[in-house]
């Protein structure tokens, strides 16, 4: 994900001083904060789980640049509820989903209702799962009528 981040940032006119490796487990992140420059504007992280304890550490350093992060850090309970009140500081954080937004989807809206009703808030992919459904049903609903047509079926 951070390879795409950066081939389309610059694509955009960005400028990329520094790239860092954040091993799965880390939880000690002095020595890369150590080597941000002093001035930028974002720190893209595309991982999952060290998320929420890279932005502490970040923001305990007195850094408020936006973090912006793919959506392996969509998830409320491992990063938005353990990084705090670390992901309001400053420019906050940015999670960019592989999800469509509840409403873009025809019929998302009243999905959601009936979702957070059953189970609470939409989180993570459940609204790309009810898409799937939908279309599935739909494909499926189409063909049970395609055989019904042809002579000799049904």
């Amino acid at each position: 994900m951070a390879e795409e981040f950066k081939r389309a940032f610059i694509k955009c006119g960005g400028l990329i001083p520094d790239t860092f490796i954040v091993k799965e487990g880390e939880r000690d992140f002095r020595s890369l904060i150590r080597q941000l420059p002093k001035d930028f504007d974002l720190v893209f992280y595309g991982g999952t789980f060290e998320g929420a304890p890279l932005l502490k550490a970040i923001r305990a350093d007195g850094y408020e640049q936006l973090m912006a992060t793919g959506d392996g850090c969509w998830d409320q309970p491992n990063f938005l509820i353990s990084a705090g009140d670390a992901a309001e500081i400053g420019e906050a954080v940015l999670v960019l989903a592989a999800s469509s937004a509840i409403g873009d989807v025809n019929g998302s809206l009243e999905f959601s209702k009936k979702y957070e009703r059953q189970y609470g808030p939409v989180i993570n992919y459940a609204l790309n799962a009810y898409d799937t459904a939908c279309l599935l049903l739909d494909t499926i609903g189409k063909t049970a009528m395609a055989c019904q047509a042809i002579p000799g079926r049904g």
